[in-house]
């Protein structure tokens, strides 16, 4: 059981997210760093940059802060 994240680039730039490998949403949590979406599954924050840093990240924080992201 899990979940697949991506972080598009392209014309729809933002997280999204997927249980089955086929049908995608796009995350809606955003915050003034991870603009692009952010999303808690299975233990893990994971979020879009949309920033100057662009890419997937992912913490293992329970909150959602702008700090002790990895990349």
């Amino acid at each position: 059981n899990g979940i697949w994240v991506a972080c598009s680039g392209n014309s729809n730039i933002g997280l999204w997210y997927s249980t089955d490998g086929k049908n995608w949403t796009q995350s809606n949590k955003t915050d003034g760093y991870f603009a692009g979406g952010a999303r808690y599954a299975n233990g893990i924050w994971v979020a879009c940059s949309g920033n100057s840093n662009i890419g997937l990240w992912y913490s293992d924080v329970n909150t959602l802060i702008d700090n002790d992201w990895l990349k």
